[in-house]
């Protein structure tokens, strides 16, 4: 998983990529919030051809960032969690931060 953010205030746009063995490679953007240690937002990214909208959220967490997994509902093609405080942040690999080049 590659996220570089671009962060203004609470506002924060970049770019997500999720390439893991032996699955669809997604690309995309992500647009959200920034709450206290908590991003928030909306990942518009391609696979197989398709372009598809999703809600993420990722946790930090003693320098480390976690994704959020919870159950999603569709609402007008798009995919939101369907409860925000029951999401499960405990069987998401941490992802480290790493200065941009």
């Amino acid at each position: 998983i590659t996220l570089n953010l671009s962060i203004h205030h609470f506002d924060v746009a970049g770019d997500l990529t999720y390439n893991f063995f032996e699955k669809d490679k997604n690309h995309g953007t992500i647009k959200g919030k920034l709450n206290g240690d908590t991003l928030i937002a909306n990942y518009t990214y391609f696979s197989e051809g398709a372009e598809s909208t999703r809600q993420v959220e990722f946790l930090t967490k003693s320098n480390a960032v976690y994704e959020g997994s919870g159950i999603q509902i569709e609402k007008n093609g798009e995919l939101f969690f369907e409860d925000r405080s029951k999401l499960d942040f405990s069987k998401s690999i941490p992802h480290y931060n790493v200065a941009c080049q």
